[in-house]
């Protein structure tokens, strides 16, 4: 465990951990390194055949792991399992997990991401082999869509398997799951146009872990995501500056 230089009572918790399970270390960051670095810092000091990131607002089903590990022994293609997950919001609801198949080629499997990326935490808090995930080169950078970019590069390497079962209620009061998720990346003004730029930018510069198939339909998807976007965050401009003018108009501003 790493405490990203809390200020609340998350240190005493993790050591209350670690008291009662000798299996487990506690890392104390003396400043907060962010939480792309906090991770990055965790996986340079893994030790074992696999690894998986957990947040602090999220939880693991009691069985997930040991489901997971079996899974993985049992079949050695897989360089991972992802996780079932649902947010914490969706539990009183019966809200079933998103389901992904990623056992076909490249190109299928950027497809079946590609399809609902939005509800993609439980790939990037999978359980995967420790080899893999120290493959990628650009763990240390944060930006909107960080995650996807992981993502994206597992799934070049391999299959990914499932457990079929929820494996992970995720928590809905994170950054990225409010409005201050382009306030948190950078991402103002012009740059609100293309908020997935770097996104698409590290992506292309990944591309050589892809097949030349793979290659051109990545590529379709990069320039698709950018564009969805940039019509969206344009018609919403449009929009702000409409109100903004009637309010003025009327004298709603008053």
């Amino acid at each position: 465990m790493s405490d990203n230089f809390s200020s609340d009572s998350t240190l005493d918790i993790c050591e209350g951990f670690k008291r009662n399970d000798p299996r487990v270390t506690v890392i104390a960051q003396s400043k907060n390194i962010g939480a792309v670095n906090n991770f990055n810092f965790l996986l340079e000091r893994a030790n074992g055949t696999y690894f998986c990131w957990l947040g602090s607002d999220d939880r693991f089903a009691p069985e997930h792991i040991g489901l997971s590990v079996a899974l993985l022994e049992k079949d050695s293609d897989l360089i991972g399992c992802m996780a079932q997950a649902i947010f914490d919001f969706e539990v009183s609801f019966d809200i079933k997990p998103a389901t992904y198949h990623f056992d076909d080629s490249q190109i299928k499997r950027i497809k079946e991401f590609f399809r609902k990326p939005g509800r993609s935490h439980g790939l990037f808090y999978g359980l995967y082999k420790v080899e893999n995930l120290r493959t990628y080169g650009f763990l240390s950078r944060e930006f909107l869509a960080w995650d996807w970019c992981l993502i994206l590069h597992l799934l070049a390497q391999g299959k990914i398997g499932s457990t079929e079962r929820l494996g992970l209620i995720s928590g809905s009061k994170g950054v990225s799951s409010s409005n201050l998720v382009y306030r948190h990346y950078g991402i103002s003004g012009v740059k609100r146009l293309l908020p997935y730029s770097m996104f698409a930018k590290v992506t292309w510069s990944n591309l050589h872990v892809w097949s030349k198939g793979a290659r051109v339909y990545l590529l379709y998807w990069l320039i698709r995501i950018n564009i969805r976007y940039l019509i969206l965050e344009r018609y919403e401009v449009k929009h702000w500056i409409k109100t903004r003018i009637s309010k003025l108009l009327t004298g709603g501003n008053k």
